[in-house]
């Protein structure tokens, strides 16, 4: 190579690196789906998760994160930055999509995965696009993540096909990993920035996961099995976990089990009775869960190495890692789905399929660990979900660190405008939420202490340190959640006043 022709290379790589730096940051989020609060391992749980802790190690974690307790409330919130109801429902009629709003600040814009709350969603119809150049994925509740089979509705860029059609070889984590980031490469090669909702389904049930991600947590005969020692003891070694790594106070207390939930050392080991909770079996259950949200983990990890290194040469100094917000949380709290009851069935296979691997109570109840409750409801553990924020360009707080101020699920939209440089003038629908860019920037930041959580019959409602919640037509139960953050002891009849101010 001459000298002149390298001196235009070099002049060409300097004006791509400068425009690079210059681009407004990349905004990805990612959505696991059912995940309790304690499931990942840097906040407690026994599933290692590496590369999720990665993104906190060199991030920063948020322990106070409340969310919907259900999925397409949750989903709702984020895309219209409003509370379900408020946002009229499905479709939310009475917002805007975030999307919208990025697209128009020279965003591109995708979604992939699991879409639930915008049945009307269809790309290439700018009347039902809600603002997103692809979408990738269904459309619906849950999906057998190996046939993509469900009472749900698959679009590839605005293109309805059926299930039948996907890869032979289809896993629905790694298919929609495979998809995220094409659209990200595209938009990288187009010198745009992109807004990425990577909405996985897993571990939603029915646990569907490959069999090398199960062996690592049930291989009974290479002395491999994780839970056997069940739910009561896993969620006393979790809550230890948590304390140690200052998730949770030292003081932290766990609430006592539902009647719902048998004692593990009172079940049998195997059972001619269906109907019997299995030691044996649940075990097996526990570490469909585990394989499901290991193989998300090692799907996020192949996001973070393809943002890394775009080009996949070796060479780094094309990496978008740095100018890319990426953050991490869960739709709702662990969620229980019943008991699947043929025993001959196993999640890496279709044969003796029946309904499918659920999670049942006592394992919902370990997801959520230190917390109450499951998904539906409005207790801590069904709407405190896990948070992590990583941005090197971005982020000025202490590396590692965990933040406890609250961050509300309707906080992500008016944070994303900001980070676009978009004013709130310019959003026609009044938000609930506000931007915490100022604290993850260590700029002067007021907390919100407020939040309201709805589903149905469910209601929660916290105002500062105090809390309402009840769960369908029971009395409503009041606590202090500065004092008693697991909602151990119910204290309305001590605080009558307390209830009025709400």
């Amino acid at each position: 190579m001459n000298y002149s022709v390298k001196l235009l290379f070099l002049f060409v790589f300097a004006i791509q690196i400068g425009l690079s730096q210059n681009k407004k940051p990349n905004i990805l989020l990612i959505v696991a789906d059912d995940l309790g609060f304690s499931d990942v391992s840097s906040f407690g749980g026994e599933i290692p998760t590496p590369n999720i802790d990665e993104l906190g190690k060199n991030g920063v974690k948020f322990n106070k994160f409340y969310v919907s307790p259900m999925c397409v409330t949750s989903r709702v919130a984020i895309i219209a930055g409003l509370e379900f109801q408020a946002a009229g429902k499905n479709n939310f009629p009475k917002g805007e999509s975030i999307a919208l709003q990025l697209r128009k600040a020279g965003y591109t814009t995708n979604l992939v995965g699991k879409n639930h709350g915008m049945d009307k969603l269809k790309i290439g119809d700018i009347k039902n696009d809600f603002g997103f150049d692809h979408f990738y994925g269904f459309t619906g509740g849950q999906i057998n993540s190996f046939t993509g089979q469900g009472n749900v509705k698959w679009q590839n860029d605005g293109k309805i096909f059926p299930n039948s059609q996907l890869p032979e070889d289809f896993y629905a984590t790694k298919n929609f990993t495979d998809y995220a980031i094409k659209y990200m490469d595209e938009a990288i090669k187009r010198n745009k920035p992109f807004f990425s909702m990577v909405s996985y389904n897993a571990p939603h049930s029915p646990l569907d996961a490959p069999e090398r991600n199960v062996r690592k947590f049930y291989d009974p005969e290479n002395g491999i099995n994780v839970y056997k020692n069940g739910w009561n003891n896993l969620r006393e070694k979790r809550l230890e976990r948590m304390i140690n790594l200052g998730i949770v106070d030292k003081n932290t207390k766990l609430p006592e089990l539902g009647v719902e939930i048998p004692d593990w050392k009172l079940l049998p080991e195997t059972s001619n009775n269906q109907w019997e909770i299995q030691k044996k079996f649940e075990t097996l259950s526990r570490s469909a869960y585990a394989g499901m949200v290991d193989n998300m983990d090692e799907n996020i990890g192949r996001i973070t190495a393809y943002l890394k290194d775009p080009n996949q040469d070796g060479n780094t100094n094309d990496s978008e890692l740095e100018n890319t917000i990426i953050i991490f949380i869960s739709d709702n709290g662990g969620c229980y789905a019943g008991l699947h009851t043929n025993r001959k069935a196993v999640p890496w296979s279709q044969e003796n399929r029946g309904a499918g691997f659920t999670t049942n109570y006592g394992w919902a109840a370990l997801s959520n660990t230190p917390f109450s409750s499951y998904k539906h409801g409005s207790k801590e553990g069904a709407i405190r979900s896990p948070m992590i924020v990583h941005w090197p360009n971005g982020i000025k707080l202490k590396k590692n660190s965990i933040n406890k101020q609250m961050i509300r699920i309707w906080d992500l939209y008016p944070t994303f405008l900001e980070i676009a440089g978009i004013k709130l003038q310019e959003v026609k629908t009044k938000l609930m939420g506000k931007s915490f860019l100022p604290l993850i920037e260590n700029k002067k930041y007021e907390e919100e202490k407020f939040f309201v959580s709805t589903f149905y019959r469910s209601k929660g409602l916290i105002k500062g340190d105090w809390k309402l919640v009840s769960f369908y037509d029971s009395p409503f139960e009041l606590y202090n959640l500065k004092k008693d953050p697991t909602e151990i002891k119910n204290i309305r009849h001590k605080h009558p006043l307390n209830i009025k101010t709400f």
